[in-house]
């Protein structure tokens, strides 16, 4: 694990990142209290960090770590902190009853769980192995580190449980919520069963398409998952309709990525990048109108500063897409651009190419 202290920081702390402070789930002024640093950070660190082990032990593909991230998703908003079916929870809004069965609000449930796996999950493991290339396919925490790390993502879940359960003064269903640990189970079960798909051969293979197109589809379908989700709840589009609306653009960029993987290294990092940054840049976005409304309505919080995290995001980004553009273009370490995927390619998984 020592050798893999900086990868391992950088998930550790680019997870909450991404998942709480540039979304505005946690703006600055939250963000800076110090019980962020007890229990959220740690809780979307180790998350991400186990996540990540067990995808690279079980050499699942990007199916598996959706599937974890999901779970991890579960865990965090059904287990942790109940918003899948507390109606108080300050974030819902008008999600609290719009579309509310056997004590679930299954369209806060359905985003939110999409939302974890892929920006508070995959997003921060890609980005960590673009800015870590050589060190991907390996594993980071080791045997002991995976016990501790799970043990502190259980702590976690366990203390944050009991303190939201006082200060709603809350208890959740038990058939739902038994339910959503039967779920996590089969997410994980699931997950250590699936495989990356196939490469293709030199006949089926066709060019890829440009960084910028890969970009276009990560905002495109960003921006419908979010508007998905916010939207029909104030306007009585039917709750199932919404559903669909949410999980369409999830599962476009999960075609996205298996297509794209299985022409093995010729899915450059810079078209990865390409992709993340589209998702990002939408969220960069929407920083200039969560401070422009100044105090959050749901939780009161003061939204201040939100406008320079986005502006950060993309300079950071931004840096990101020189570097590793530049790294492609060194002799030996750009992808190839002709001819089918070689055994270096190894399309297993999201982490050996």
């Amino acid at each position: 694990m020592r050798r893999h202290l900086l990868p391992v920081l950088t998930l550790f702390l680019l997870a909450p990142v991404i998942g709480e402070l540039v979304s505005g789930s946690s703006p600055p002024a939250n963000w800076l209290q110090p019980g962020n640093y007890l229990f959220m950070v740690p809780l979307y660190g180790a998350g991400a960090l186990l996540v990540r082990e067990l995808a690279v032990r079980w050499k699942t593909g990007w199916a598996g770590v959706i599937l974890l991230g999901a779970a991890y998703g579960i865990l965090e908003e059904g287990i942790d902190v109940m918003s899948f079916f507390n109606t108080a929870w300050p974030d819902l809004g008008a999600s609290a009853l719009y579309g509310r069965w056997a004590d679930v609000s299954w369209i806060w449930t359905v985003h939110l769980t999409c939302y974890h796996a892929a920006f508070s999950i995959a997003v921060p493991i890609l980005l960590t192995h673009l800015i870590f290339p050589k060190s991907r396919g390996e594993s980071w925490l080791g045997c002991f580190g995976t016990a501790v790390t799970a043990a502190v993502l259980a702590a976690d879940v366990l203390i944050g449980n009991l303190l939201f359960r006082q200060v709603y003064d809350y208890v959740p269903p038990v058939l739902p919520y038994c339910g959503s640990m039967l779920v996590i189970a089969l997410l994980v079960f699931a997950a250590g069963r699936v495989r990356a798909p196939r490469p293709l051969t030199g006949a089926e293979q066709k060019p890829l398409p440009p960084p910028w197109l890969y970009g276009a589809a990560g905002f495109a379908s960003t921006t419908v998952f979010f508007l998905a989700a916010w939207v029909p709840p104030n306007t009585g589009v039917p709750p199932l309709l919404a559903v669909l609306l949410i999980l369409l653009p999830a599962a476009a960029v999960l075609v996205i990525l298996e297509r794209s993987y299985r022409h093995g290294s010729r899915f450059t990092d810079s078209r990865k990048l390409a992709l993340v940054f589209g998702g990002l840049f939408f969220l960069a976005l929407l920083t200039l109108v969560t401070e422009s409304r100044g105090v959050d309505p749901g939780t009161g919080e003061s939204m201040a500063g939100m406008a320079c995290v986005g502006l950060l995001t993309v300079l950071a980004l931004a840096a990101l897409t020189i570097i590793v553009r530049r790294r492609e273009r060194r002799p030996g370490e750009s992808a190839p651009v002709e001819g089918p995927p070689t055994s270096r390619d190894n399309p297993r998984g999201i982490f050996d190419t």
